[in-house]
């Protein structure tokens, strides 16, 4: 199955859909970060604002529709970390990453690192942004702000607009904030800080 995909159009299968006919501005989001980091987590706290223990259900991808504001819809791609043909097709006509980033998971951040590299080559002629989310910031063994973003290289791996947020998948704390960030993006075409 081949995906060819345009900020407008959805080409799959042979079957072409046009994804913006229903709402005036709606935004393609991809979903990414490692596995276990909270992304699903985070798409099921967003779509249906409480907390829903994601259960991996062994597909490469889903794809939800959140309504934002009256003019303005999220289709976000959440892609399976593994499934890397899906993320290139999708990343490559995206308006907006958002990469989650398991704020407790210090054994790792090197790949964290690593994939935001990837993502940045993938993304590089693109005008897309990216809102980094440190989840799991809440618990005790979390990593402070200044240490993530330094292992992980947000600043220096990312040759993209970047926005930092710390959140909650459970309680929901700072997810709102992140949303907020991107929405400024899109509605007034600018960066309102990290």
């Amino acid at each position: 199955m081949g995906c060819i995909a345009t900020r407008n159009k959805f080409l799959k299968d042979g079957e072409d859909k046009d994804v913006t006919s229903v709402i005036t501005n709606k935004k393609k989001i991809v979903l990414a970060g490692l596995k276990g980091s909270g992304k699903t987590s985070i798409l099921q706290r967003l779509k249906h604002n409480t907390f829903i223990q994601a259960v991996p259900e062994g597909s490469s991808m889903s794809i939800e529709q959140i309504s934002i504001k009256d003019d303005l819809d999220f289709l976000i791609y959440d892609i399976d970390h593994q499934n890397k043909k899906q993320q290139t097709c999708h990343l490559a006509e995206a308006d907006a990453v958002i990469y989650v980033i398991d704020s407790t998971d210090i054994q790792n951040m090197w790949r964290v690192k690593e994939d935001l590299t990837r993502i940045s080559n993938e993304m590089r002629y693109s005008e897309s942004v990216v809102l980094v989310l440190f989840n799991k910031f809440d618990l005790e063994d979390a990593l402070d702000a200044n240490t993530m973003i330094q292992e992980t290289g947000v600043h220096s791996e990312l040759d993209l607009d970047v926005f930092i947020q710390k959140c909650s998948a459970k309680s929901g704390q700072g997810l709102q904030e992140g949303l907020d960030k991107l929405i400024n993006y899109f509605v007034r075409g600018q960066k309102s800080g990290f």
